[in-house]
């Protein structure tokens, strides 16, 4: 089978969409012809020339519109190019919303068809499914409800993300980096934007009056969220950017607590691969992250300063076995990848 991919970001981000991407189409090659289509192209992309989040032009966009022109832009591009070449058996997207016109028409006009991931949740999740590709993959029973109960004839799957556990457990640590930190080492990552509420991070590493914050990404909210961490936290916060993932990894090795104060969260792939490494998250609490996190970390109202603080503290003094790695053992890229035949 001959099978196109379109992801804007990848090749150039390393965030949960692209690992999540990477790894399933690293199992299809196996069996099948893959073309990933993107525009941070590397050696085993097809290269689309579009809008970058990272373009100069971008600093300047709001974040919604940004989202909508790299989405929109790219998936109309891919759409054209895929089209033309008329070779592909399967079109897998994920473009949210912004790009599911353009592989509708494909779909109609070629009569290719496409699966659609959803990976925004909520609202994107639907306004996705409203333009009925022949099938849509979401990452919680809920998403897989609430479309089945909207559009009964639609083909929903539910499949989470996985990790690398072997990847994780291959690590070096890198211990000397740790020694000379202030301990707690409190790791988080992700784009640096408004829902993820970074703030709340930062205020509760204040009110602990210890531990180092490592903060890894980007986004439209950096230079604030720089500002911020140096003003309240002097030499305890660290701001890496946009990190390689094994990079990324080596900093889940040597931390003593993951956290992530978001508002809200489809399935991140943050949670999962700082379980993944053994370590403990705090985090917001909602159902979708008491059942990824389960007794391997605190869910907390980290609207609630000192409450949050506390379960900082707590995380980082609880004795946790390997509980944080058990909870994950059965969502590596080995056993999640083979869904998607």
């Amino acid at each position: 089978m001959r099978i196109a991919v379109t992801l804007s970001g990848y090749g150039y981000i390393h965030r949960g969409a692209e690992i999540m991407v990477e790894n399933v189409v690293k199992h299809l090659r196996k069996n099948h012809i893959v073309d990933v289509f993107s525009i941070g192209c590397d050696r085993e992309c097809i290269e689309i020339k579009s809008f970058r989040r990272d373009s100069p032009l971008a600093k300047i966009v709001p974040e919604r519109i940004q989202r909508y022109m790299e989405h929109g832009l790219f998936a109309a591009k891919a759409a054209y190019k895929i089209a033309r070449d008329s070779g592909y058996d399967i079109v897998w997207c994920h473009d949210g919303e912004a790009g599911m016109p353009f592989m509708k028409a494909l779909q109609l006009l070629r009569h290719t068809p496409v699966i659609a991931t959803a990976h925004g949740g909520g609202k994107s999740d639907l306004l996705i499914s409203l333009f009925h590709p022949n099938a849509v993959v979401v990452f919680k029973p809920e998403a897989q409800q609430s479309i089945q109960k909207r559009f009964k004839n639609l083909s929903v799957t539910q499949i989470p993300h996985g990790i690398d556990l072997e990847a994780i457990r291959n690590v070096r640590p890198n211990y000397s980096i740790g020694e000379k930190l202030d301990r707690p080492i409190i790791v988080s990552t992700g784009a640096l934007v408004k829902v993820k509420r970074i703030h709340l991070l930062i205020n509760a590493v204040k009110e602990l009056k210890q531990g180092t914050l490592v903060l890894i990404g980007d986004g439209p909210l950096k230079r604030q969220l720089q500002e911020l961490g140096t003003n309240l936290l002097r030499n305890r916060f660290l701001m890496l950017g946009e990190s390689y993932h094994s990079e990324v990894l080596k900093w889940l090795s040597i931390a003593d607590v993951y956290s992530l104060a978001s508002s809200y969260e489809n399935f991140s792939i943050g949670l999962l691969e700082a379980l993944g490494a053994n370590c403990p998250v705090v985090t917001h609490y909602d159902l979708n992250r008491k059942r990824i996190v389960g007794d391997a970390g605190i869910l907390v109202n980290c609207e609630d300063t000192k409450n949050y603080a506390a379960a900082l503290l707590e995380a980082y003094h609880t004795n946790w076995g390997n509980r944080p790695q058990k909870q994950v053992s059965n969502l590596d890229w080995a056993i999640i990848a083979q869904k998607y035949e």
